[in-house]
């Protein structure tokens, strides 16, 4: 749980904060004793600029692949990032990203692990675990008999005739049992949240 205190009228350096409950008969609770450390308010954030990332090999400050950041966002960015992964080998990479203000100061880099897999895989893998197993068959199974058309094609459509049928179910069970592992070896059960289109 989280308790908010206005400790604005603190003056700056180190303060004892002290924390106990009440329940409804009266009864305290053990104090709970913590330190904390009032500063002067610094300056103001400023605001960002852009943002630059880059794919395993860092080529320097300034030469990776720039997003512009709306006017007017201030200190917070809030939405997406197009990164262009074109032509990058199946297996894992790892997608490097920082901040710069107007001021050009750069923020903290973030590195996020991505896995590129092949079309075949990421179509068996509907629910993106990371392995093609009997959910993703299931999911197929529920999909059994879609006619798709150009504007909305049948999802699982793994051999691309439009539509769910046995031939899908044939090659879904010639991927069947493929993880990231055997598809890129000394990967172990990476997390369904870096997985890549």
């Amino acid at each position: 749980f989280s308790i908010f205190q206005d400790l604005s009228e603190l003056s700056p350096g180190i303060h004892t904060l002290r924390t106990r409950a009440v329940d409804e008969f009266g009864a305290q609770s053990t104090t709970f004793v913590t330190t904390i450390l009032v500063t002067e308010d610094p300056q103001p954030v400023p605001d960002l600029k852009s943002f630059e990332y880059w794919v395993d090999v860092d080529p320097g400050y300034n030469n990776g692949f720039q997003f512009d950041v709306p006017a007017g966002t201030g200190d917070l960015f809030e939405g997406d990032i197009p990164m262009d992964i074109t032509g990058l080998p199946l297996g894992p990479h790892d997608v490097w990203i920082r901040a710069k203000d107007i001021d050009g100061a750069y923020g903290v880099t973030q590195k996020r692990t991505i896995y590129i897999v092949s079309d075949l895989f990421e179509l068996a893998d509907v629910n993106n675990d990371c392995v093609i197993n009997v959910q993703d068959f299931l999911i197929l199974l529920s999909n059994y008999g879609c006619s798709g058309d150009p504007f909305d094609p049948c999802p699982m459509d793994l051999s691309g005739d439009g539509s769910i049928n046995t031939d899908d179910l044939l090659v879904f069970f010639g991927v069947f049992g493929l993880t990231c592992e055997s598809e890129f070896p000394g990967i172990v059960n990476p997390d369904a949240s870096s997985q890549a289109d």
